[in-house]
């Protein structure tokens, strides 16, 4: 008799454990973008590429950033380490790259600590490399600005200065103080 008690109690546990399994509401694990150490912005992209072109249907720039972020209410995108070729002429292209960015109004970018600007031939050689700190970018005048130290490194000459204005769209760059430059013999 108590064996039967016991057999019926371990059959009515085994029971109710495997309702519990089969009933049990599922936890699911959602791996989506809203889950993953999401910022506090309304929404980013990772692997970000932007072209622009101009009224004729050309490619004036193309913009790559590892990651945006998009904050509607202050309207300016955070961007992870941005790169920006800018295609002037049939002689050559422009890059410009930073670890950090910030575009304000879609249409001013604030390239954040190291700047980098190199000059690259149809080949894509680099001919020139400009070194600065915190350049802005106003895309609706295609001018670049800078008020920090600027290097400027070529083949045949090194150029120092405080303070940079680049017309991106003619390729004039205008030095605003403080310059010295040393030219190397052939």
């Amino acid at each position: 008799m108590k064996r039967l008690k016991l057999n019926r109690w371990l059959i009515s546990l085994i029971t109710v454990a495997m309702l519990v399994l089969v009933f049990k509401p599922e936890q699911k694990t959602d791996n989506s973008p809203k889950n993953a150490d999401m910022p506090s912005s309304d929404y980013f992209m990772k692997d970000v590429t932007v072209i622009q072109y101009d009224t004729n249907g050309k490619v004036t720039s193309t913009l790559v950033a590892n990651k945006m972020e998009h904050h509607i209410e202050d309207d300016l995108s955070l961007l992870e380490n941005p790169s920006i070729t800018y295609q002037t002429s049939d002689l050559g292209n422009w890059k410009l790259k930073s670890p950090r960015g910030v575009l304000k109004s879609n249409h001013l970018l604030e390239l954040q600590n190291k700047v980098t600007i190199e000059e690259f031939d149809k080949e894509n050689y680099a001919k020139s490399r400009i070194t600065t700190y915190d350049l802005k970018i106003d895309f609706t005048k295609n001018v670049a600005r800078t008020e920090a130290s600027v290097l400027i490194e070529s083949i045949h000459q090194t150029t120092e200065s405080v303070g940079l204005e680049f017309d991106m769209l003619n390729e004039i760059i205008r030095l605003t103080s403080d310059v010295k430059i040393e030219v190397y013999q052939q």
